[in-house]
This record gives structure tokens, sequence and C-alpha cells, in this order.
């Protein structure tokens, strides 16, 4: 959340993170905001697509 407002506004995060999903081959993504008294708390982006690679050794 530092990065916003510096490097992204919450759109343009959004946006890469779905560019991430569709490159990684998920055909599905999902994101949900979840308010709690009409402030953001949580922010999940969810997908179906293969995943980070494992660290290298």
């Amino acid at each position: 959340m530092e990065g916003l407002g510096r490097n992204h506004s919450l759109e343009t995060a959004l946006a890469d993170l779905v560019d991430n999903s569709i490159d990684a081959g998920a055909t599905c993504v999902l994101i949900r905001l979840v308010r709690k008294k009409g402030r953001l708390r949580s922010l999940y982006v969810i997908d179906n697509g293969k995943g980070m690679s494992p660290p290298l050794s």
C-alpha cells in the first residue's frame, strides 16, 4: 500500500495485477474489495493462473 500514490493509483495497481494474472495464464480473475464502516479494509486479487516461480537456489 505504500507504493500507492507514489508509483501507482489504485486503478493502475489493479490493472497491473490483472495483466500479471493474464500473463500467468489465468482465465478467471476475481477482485474483491472488503469495506467496513465505509472504509477499505482488505483487497483480494485471486486468479487461476500458474503462479509464481520458486526461488532460484
